[in-house]
């Protein structure tokens, strides 16, 4: 896993970038609650981000104190060449479990998810609700 996790300790650096590459345009404030991080954090994240050329922050037309974020060509291609490393060590981690275990522990993951809104943040991108069979 240490050669996925950026060696300056930013662990969130790489899933904040891909949030921001899948939801482009998004505002600061609300790529901190996708990612269920406090605003603060998120803002320096984004600083380091922006600081080696991968995202760009742009100012609202209709209100300068909104900042939209984008991923930068540079951005999108840190993204791809990480891809295969965090694949692998994710694999890597789930090998002690069978396809079929790995999907249980998915729908686990979700039940707990699930059964537990109250610890949950707003936006945080939850699957849709299965279908109640009576």
């Amino acid at each position: 896993m240490a050669e996925v996790a950026p060696p300056d300790g930013l662990r969130n650096e790489l899933g904040t970038l891909v949030a921001i590459s899948h939801l482009p345009s998004l505002e600061q404030k609300k790529i901190a609650t996708v990612m269920a991080l406090d605003v603060t954090s998120v803002g320096q994240i984004i600083d380091h981000l922006e600081s080696k050329g991968l995202v760009r922050r742009t100012i609202s037309p209709t209100d300068r104190r909104v900042k939209f974020v984008e991923a930068t060509p540079e951005g999108l291609r840190h993204i791809a060449e990480r891809r295969p490393k965090v694949l692998k060590a994710q694999a890597d981690v789930l090998s002690v479990l069978s396809a079929e275990e790995r999907k249980t522990l998915i729908d686990l993951m979700a039940r707990v998810i699930e059964a537990n809104p109250h610890h949950d943040r707003p936006g945080a991108g939850r699957r849709p609700p299965k279908p109640k069979t009576e």
